[in-house]
């Protein structure tokens, strides 16, 4: 056989598996109750106590009628993590840029996640370890949000 023409059968199984890896949904898993001390570590390192801080600050800020809560650890299927907060009521998210929009809980917990994951990229520094998994905790808990059922209304309040 040719190089040419095992070029072309490697280029082939290449695209065919990067588009199955493309349509790909990405699930979340929740964190057994034995790990939950475990978890925020794994993903963020030293830098989970400032988040865990940072993320119930901008709950209160943001989130109506928000004022405490229990949140759920889930593990997303292509890396990552997201809280959401165990509630069945929506929750009226009114972003500091001005946007405002009633959503569901886990929604509005994707939308506190990403403001505090990005406000903390901000103040970490540079090149740190903490750095590195906080940027790629973002983008793994992004690519999940922008399959989620409410992908223009988390980015709208994000924005």
């Amino acid at each position: 056989m040719s190089d040419i023409q095992t070029n072309k059968e490697t280029l082939s199984q290449v695209s065919t598996n990067t588009n199955v890896l493309a349509t790909t949904p990405i699930n979340k898993t929740q964190c057994a109750i034995g790990q939950r001390l475990y978890f925020l570590p794994h993903y963020l390192g030293r830098a989970h106590a400032v988040f865990q801080n940072c993320l119930f600050y901008l709950a209160k800020q943001f989130l109506e009628p928000y004022d405490g809560g229990y949140w759920e650890f889930y593990h997303l299927s292509k890396g990552g993590f997201v809280m959401a907060l165990d509630d069945d009521n929506t929750i009226t998210v009114n972003s500091p840029n001005g946007s405002s929009a009633t959503v569901d809980a886990e929604t509005a917990s994707i939308v506190v996640s990403l403001m505090t994951l990005s406000d903390l990229s901000f103040n970490l520094q540079t090149d740190s370890d903490e750095l590195h998994k906080v940027i790629t905790s973002f983008h793994a808990l992004r690519d999940f949000a922008l399959e989620h059922p409410s992908s223009n209304t988390i980015l709208k309040l994000i924005d």
